[in-house]
């Protein structure tokens, strides 16, 4: 709780860590308050002056990507409310917000300073920030600060207010377009994120930043943005600011508005600057598709001239994630029904084996269900290895996803540079052999990727920006160590190099067309008491063409106690291992350099 932002800072010094580079920092000179940034009067829809309505905001997010709103329909009262609340919460003592500080990427509601990233950051944000999920409101409320009393009922109201007017101006939008009524339905505007800032007063605003210059990821934002100055946008290459106007929102356009419009439509870039004298508080309302949307230019936009600028986001890497975790979890289910280093590979040649099970998942869903099941129990305790087939993933997925990702691998050495990088806690990092290049005794011949998945709106941010789709699936492939695992589902591709330990001997996977990988991790061992396996594996290189894998990892959360199943614990037997949190042996991995084997030893009992 000390890194925050509000909690230590008193008066000193701007810290050298917060001061940002020449060509990013605000500096001294003066942008101006703009006034020609839109406002719209959202009554006048309501009346005989509808169209004049839906033709200005149609034409503010086509040239501004920006505009502001009044008489909006969200109550002075609750709007003044929610900033109270908001500002009584960044307020509290520091105990009461300790509980929900976190620099987890994966925990949906989390305060942090600057970003999740913060010890990986070369330059911090001059804020504090809270961001939590709003749909299902039922579900998320319940996970939102507790503090002060009145948060939960007073946000909610919030909540709800603001997602209804976000959905009337995709109406509005949509209307302009002649997309037709309900165009933005349930399933492309469900998820709703909320993201609190907090800047307090800075002692030199022109040397850092509340928020970097970037593009909203999402739908639209509807942004409370209070009665102090700080919000910028650049236009035609020149920054200017957004005036702060009483009861009235902000609202911006996101990315995947702008790919539905077929770029005519702007994401414009935006950024926070602080001031010296006051705490600056906003709260931006961000509006998402859901995770298993189909997001693509709107086919009515297209002119018979022109051709859509995007692809389906469905035919690349985003369905594949989606589809492969299903996959991950689909076979821990069956798992579960059915149980209630060495050297280098020399020049002897490796079999590849038949004997590795191929199961087939269609017939999981008919009457061979159990047979299934008891032929992924039985691989998993016998190889800790197998093949599925018939799973349920589109082969012209597959393809693309392999596609894209070899033409990541493909792209020349300057358009990676800044993913490279042999720190072990950066989140999203591309390095050859492993991230400790420098204190291995003997180099892996690969290269690595490997970046997080969720939650997307934050993960998003920190993938490889090429090639130009990569980011556009919204979900990607999550590669975060593979031994560390629940379960790991692997696209293999065509080229041969997996092997398997199995009885003292290496036996080869063989590449099957349109199949899937599957292998127990040490996880699944624990809670199963060793009655699976995670057997050990490894690579080879081959001399004539290059092999690019992909790996799902479906892992605990860290808070997560692992222990064997009791129900698995006979009579005549104890438990192998004693309960931990997933957290506990990932701090051991870490501190070990990645021996698996030994971050799992002290959890064992002996005897």
């Amino acid at each position: 709780m000390e890194k925050l932002v509000s909690s230590w800072f008193n008066n000193k010094t701007l810290p050298q860590s917060y001061i940002f580079p020449p060509e990013t920092r605000p500096g001294n000179h003066v942008i101006p308050r703009c006034n020609t940034i839109p406002v719209v009067d959202l009554s006048k829809a309501l009346a005989h002056e509808r169209t004049a309505v839906v033709q200005q905001i149609l034409e503010a997010s086509q040239e501004f990507g920006f505009f502001q709103v009044i008489n909006h329909g969200v109550s002075e009262n609750l709007v003044n409310d929610t900033m109270n609340v908001f500002k009584e919460f960044f307020e509290l003592p520091s105990e009461d917000k300790a509980g929900i500080y976190s620099e987890d990427l994966k925990r949906p509601c989390r305060l942090y300073t600057s970003s999740p990233n913060f010890n990986r950051e070369k330059v911090h944000l001059w804020r504090d920030s809270l961001r939590l999920p709003c749909h299902p409101l039922k579900e998320c409320i319940k996970i939102w600060p507790q503090k002060p009393t009145r948060y939960r009922e007073i946000v909610a109201a919030y909540s709800i207010e603001a997602k209804k007017l976000g959905l009337r101006i995709l109406e509005l939008l949509s209307e302009g377009f002649g997309l037709g009524s309900g165009f933005f339905g349930d399933k492309l505007s469900e998820s709703a994120v909320l993201s609190l800032n907090h800047y307090p007063p800075c002692p030199d605003p022109s040397l850092t930043l509340g928020v970097s210059k970037h593009c909203d990821p999402n739908l639209l934002t509807i942004l409370l943005q209070g009665d102090v100055y700080g919000l910028q946008v650049l236009k035609d290459g020149e920054w200017i600011g957004v005036e702060p106007l009483h009861n009235a929102f902000v609202v911006n356009i996101g990315h995947q508005l702008e790919i539905i419009s077929n770029n005519k439509l702007k994401s414009a870039e935006h950024r926070a600057v602080t001031n010296l004298k006051v705490a600056r508080t906003t709260a931006a309302f961000f509006i998402n598709p859901s995770d298993d949307c189909i997001i693509e230019p709107a086919k009515s936009l297209i002119g018979t001239d022109e051709s859509p600028v995007y692809r389906a986001f469905e035919e690349v890497v985003a369905t594949y994630q989606i589809e492969a975790k299903k996959l991950g979890l689909r076979i821990l289910e069956l798992l579960c029904e059915g149980i209630g280093i060495e050297h280098g590979p020399g020049n002897h040649i490796i079999p590849r084996s038949n004997a590795i099970p191929v199961i087939d998942l269609g017939n999981a869903s008919a009457h061979d269900r159990t047979l299934v099941v008891q032929q992924i129990l039985k691989a998993s305790q016998e190889f800790g290895f197998f093949q599925v087939i018939n799973h349920g993933v589109s082969e012209d997925l597959m393809n693309d996803t392999m596609n894209v990702f070899k033409e990541f691998f493909e792209l020349p050495a300057e358009d990676k540079a800044d993913l490279y990088s042999e720190e072990f806690n950066r989140p999203c990092k591309l390095y050859t052999s492993s991230a400790n290049y420098d204190g291995d005794k003997v180099h892996l011949w690969r290269d690595s990727l490997r970046h997080p998945c969720h939650p997307l709106e934050e993960c998003i941010k920190i993938w490889p920006q090429k090639p130009t789709r990569y980011r556009i699936g919204g979900l990607t492939y999550s590669t975060t160590g593979s031994i560390i695992k629940i379960l790991k589902v692997a696209l293999n591709g065509d080229v041969f190099g997996l092997q398997v330990l199995n009885d003292g001997k290496w036996i080869g996977v063989e590449p099957l067309h349109n199949a899937f990988v599957v292998n127990i991790g040490h996880q699944l061992e624990v809670v199963s008491n060793n009655r699976l396996k995670g057997a050990e594996h490894r690579v080879v290189t081959n001399s004539t063409v290059a092999r690019t894998t992909a790996a799902i990892f479906l892992n605990p959360s860290e808070d997560c106690i692992v222990e064997p199943a009791k129900s698995l614990i006979r009579a005549d037997e104890s438990p192998a291992y004693r309960a931990f949190k997933f957290k506990e042996f990932l701090y051991n991995y870490v501190t070990m350099g990645g021996n698996s084997e030994k971050s799992l030893e002290p959890f064992k009992l002996h005897g």
